[in-house]
C-alpha cells in the first residue's frame, strides 16, 4: 500500500491518516504489525487485502478465534433479557466484557480500540458496529439518541445470531455471565460510570464529566 496524498479519515473526519506498519491486537496484545493507514484520533486501521490475508493466515496458525466488535455487542445484549438502557451504559458495559470478563475466562477479543473521550472510554470500532448491526436488522435502537432513554435491543434474528456466540462459550462463562451484566445493569448508569473512571483512570483524562463522576480529590489519587 503506498500513500501518495493526504487522506482524511472517513469515519471520524477529525485527522489524516498515516501510512505505516500498525499492530494488530487480540485482547490488548499484539499479533503481528502490518502495514496499512491508521487514524491518530479515532484509530481506524486500513489494511490491503495482502495485510488482511497476512492477518487471517496468523490468526489460522495460531486456532485464535477472537470474537469481533460486533459478536461483542451482541453477546452483551444476549446476556439478559432485558435491552441495554443508554449508550454510554452500552459502551462502559463493553469496555469491562472486553477488559475484565472475557480476560477472566481467556476468550479472545480483536481489540475495539478503546480511546478517552468526552464521557471516558470510547470506541469507534463499538460505535460503528451498533449502526451496522442495526442496518442488518440485528439489533433495534429506539428512544432519543444519546439520551438515557435511548435503548439497545436483540431482534429475533439477533438472537438466534447472538445465541451461537454464546454457544460457543466455555460453560463456566455462560453460566456467568447472566449475573455479571445482571450486577453492571443494578449499578446503573451513575454506578458504572464511577467504577470505570475509578478503575481506569487514564481513560479519563479527556472526559468532561469527571467531576461529575468523582470527587475532585480521587483525581490524582496514588
Amino acid at each position: 500500500m503506498r500513500r501518495t496524498e493526504d487522506w482524511t479519515c472517513p469515519r471520524c473526519y477529525k485527522a489524516e491518516l498515516e501510512f505505516g506498519d500498525h499492530p494488530f491486537e487480540v485482547s490488548d496484545k499484539v499479533i503481528g504489525e502490518y502495514p496499512g493507514l491508521k487514524c491518530p484520533n479515532c484509530q481506524l486501521v486500513c489494511f490491503d487485502k495482502a495485510a488482511s490475508r497476512l492477518i487471517m493466515e496468523t490468526l489460522m496458525e495460531s486456532e485464535i478465534h477472537p470474537l469481533n466488535s460486533h459478536e461483542l455487542c451482541l453477546l452483551l445484549l444476549y446476556a439478559t433479557d432485558k435491552p441495554i438502557k443508554g449508550a454510554t451504559v452500552f459502551m462502559k458495559e463493553i469496555f469491562l466484557l472486553f477488559k475484565e470478563k472475557l480476560r477472566e475466562f481467556d476468550i479472545p477479543a480483536i481489540s475495539p480500540h478503546f480511546i478517552s473521550y468526552h464521557y471516558g472510554p470510547y470506541s469507534f470500532d463499538i460505535d460503528e458496529a451498533w449502526r451496522i448491526l442495526d442496518e442488518l436488522g440485528l439489533i433495534q435502537i429506539q428512544g432519543k439518541k444519546s439520551s438515557r432513554k435511548e435503548s439497545f435491543y436483540l431482534t429475533e434474528e439477533g438472537r438466534a445470531k447472538a445465541k451461537r456466540i454464546f454457544d460457543s462459550l466455555p460453560a463456566d462463562l455462560q453460566s456467568d455471565l447472566y449475573d455479571w451484566r445482571r450486577g453492571l445493569d443494578e449499578l446503573g448508569r451513575d454506578g458504572i460510570l464511577k467504577t470505570v473512571y475509578q478503575d481506569y483512570d487514564s481513560y479519563t483524562d479527556k472526559s468532561k464529566i469527571k467531576d461529575e463522576v468523582l470527587p475532585k480529590w480521587t483525581h490524582k489519587r496514588a
